[in-house]
């Protein structure tokens, strides 16, 4: 949303794609992409939270939805992302 804080978006984001409401933890770095800037932060959801798919306000009117599908994959099949390798670097040097 214009003049929405990165940090608050993600939030949002994340409740209107997921159905997960999350807590904001803390920054861990942002990334270039090919439309702009990703900023990516760690975020605590309850543990017994239930994941499911949501919908992305910007496709109302797209025939093309963007959102298909919501899974969990075990780190060991997305390690090779370079989005995952950053994350995981990040987690790394926390203290």
């Amino acid at each position: 949303m214009p003049g929405e804080h990165p940090s608050d978006a993600a939030v949002r984001e994340l409740a209107e794609e997921t159905g997960l409401h999350g807590r904001l933890v803390r920054f861990l770095f942002t990334i270039p992409y090919d439309i702009g800037i990703s900023w990516t932060y760690l975020v605590e959801v309850e543990p017994d939270a239930q994941i499911s798919l949501g919908h992305d306000p910007e496709d109302i009117k797209s025939k093309h939805k963007m959102l298909q599908d919501v899974a969990w994959f075990p780190i060991a099949e997305v390690a090779h992302y370079p989005e995952i390798q950053k994350v995981m670097q990040a987690l790394q040097h926390m203290p």
